[in-house]
């Protein structure tokens, strides 16, 4: 057969050869990759960390616990007394020296 390709004898017994030591090779290596991927699968239960907690977070006006996702860092009751005006007291009172509207003249005069 190999005779039609015009090799020799030494030259075929250097292929089977090199064949050979490339297959061992390639067998050496699949056989290395197997064995760290069972020597990791034995060491990983020891290397898992524990589930990570959610952390609770409080209002730090109320003391109230409140989402994960609340705006201003505030919980939606005291949100609501911000943004009514009742932290500072009561909504129903009018501000404390109201400043008057300007007329459209001082506000023209404002702008060139």
């Amino acid at each position: 057969m190999f005779a039609i390709l015009g090799l020799g004898g030494g030259e075929i017994v250097l292929l089977f050869l090199a064949m050979g030591f490339f297959l061992m090779m390639a067998g050496g290596i699949v056989a290395l990759v197997l064995w760290l991927n069972r020597k990791n699968k034995q060491t990983a239960p020891f290397q898992t960390q524990p589930p990570i907690e959610k952390t609770k977070r409080i209002c730090p006006s109320c003391a109230k616990e409140m989402s994960a996702d609340a705006p201003q860092g505030l919980c939606p009751t005291c949100l609501m007394k911000v943004g009514l005006g009742s932290q500072f007291g009561d909504a129903t009172q009018s501000p404390r020296n109201p400043s008057p509207a300007l007329s459209s003249a001082e506000i023209g005069k404002l702008f060139p």
